[in-house]
């Protein structure tokens, strides 16, 4: 997307995110809002990426359907391998060990 666009968009966005109205109802619904630059929002989105993938994979909790490179497959399931024998629920997404 062209710089310009990019950088209006934000602008645009922020003064929403500044409005009392708009955060007295996120904070209602235990939402923080976080206006941010786009190269803040950059970091802020590796960062949480690491640290997810940081505890899926000390928890080795696997998503089958990103393996499988399917990730519209309602049959997807994550395989939690941190329970002692394993857990499994029966809702979607349904939970096993590997």
């Amino acid at each position: 997307m062209p710089e310009a666009i990019v950088k209006k968009l934000n602008e645009e966005i922020n003064k929403i995110l500044a409005a009392p109205e708009l955060r007295e109802k996120f904070s209602a619904e235990a939402l923080n809002v976080m206006p941010m630059t786009p190269p803040q929002f950059g970091q802020y989105i590796a960062g949480e990426i690491a640290h997810w993938t940081a505890v899926a994979r000390a928890s080795k909790i696997e998503a089958n359907s990103a393996i499988n490179g399917n990730h519209n497959d309602p049959s997807a399931t994550l395989r939690l391998g941190a329970a002692r024998g394993g857990v499994s629920r029966g809702c979607r997404p349904r939970f096993r060990t590997r």
